[in-house]
């Protein structure tokens, strides 16, 4: 990540990101908010495996979440935890639920990660899932910052890779509760040997990309001969 603080991990290119979440790997995220540092680690909600959710909750020590679009949360009759605050940048936490059909307990990894592959299957439907349950959906919608912007980050990793919009997100805790600081969070992208994206270097390229796309939709066709 340019610009890094000392002591924090430097983000490495969005391309070994992408490549990494297209696999079904974990990656390491970083939000610089300028009085705090925030890393979150994110993998595609398509591709959750068992021990990435056990990795997340063992090392990151967070709550497991599901960024995912509203409109895919609507879809699927998932209801605002509370009532909804107007603004920029506030973060709308979705009822969390369990998928009904699960063959493993709700609270284990086994169970989280069947609730979070049926979240993101074009075939499940709203009856499919139970409430209260484990799995947190955090709404989030491109251009419309949630959470620091880290959940919409989340979503457009897992997009922009080629997948369904979704991300599974865990912020990485300290061993005092709160967030890893920045030499925390170098150690664990060292130890761990995970890809670290910014999202300030992901909104970036998420501009140009979608710039690129419209410049390329909307050009004349070329002439032939």
């Amino acid at each position: 990540m340019s610009g890094a603080a000392p002591g924090m991990p430097a983000g490495g290119g969005i391309a070994i990101a992408l490549s990494a979440i297209r696999a079904g790997r974990t990656v390491l995220m970083i939000d610089d908010l300028g009085d705090r540092t925030i890393g979150v680690l994110v993998t595609a909600a398509g591709h959750v495996t068992v021990d990435a959710v056990k990795f997340m909750a063992t090392v990151a020590r967070g709550p497991v979440c599901v960024a995912m679009r509203a409109a895919l949360l609507d879809a699927l009759e998932i209801p605002p935890a509370d009532v909804p605050v107007p603004g920029n940048g506030r973060t709308v936490f979705r009822a969390p639920v369990d998928l009904a059909t699960a063959t493993a307990p709700a609270a284990s990894a086994e169970g989280r990660a069947e609730t979070v592959r049926a979240l993101v299957d074009i075939r499940s439907a709203a009856g499919d899932f139970i409430r209260p349950g484990q799995v947190v959906p955090i709404e989030c919608d491109a251009g419309a910052p949630a959470w620091g912007g880290i959940a919409e980050a989340a979503a457009d990793l897992a997009e922009l890779a080629g997948l369904t919009p979704a991300g599974v997100l865990c912020p990485v805790r300290g061993p005092d509760g709160g967030f890893a600081r920045g030499f925390e969070l170098a150690g664990l992208s060292r130890g761990a040997r995970l890809p670290v994206v910014a999202v300030s270097g992901l909104i970036e390229y998420r501009r140009r990309y979608r710039a690129d796309r419209r410049d390329t939709e909307s050009a004349p066709p070329m002439p032939e001969g």
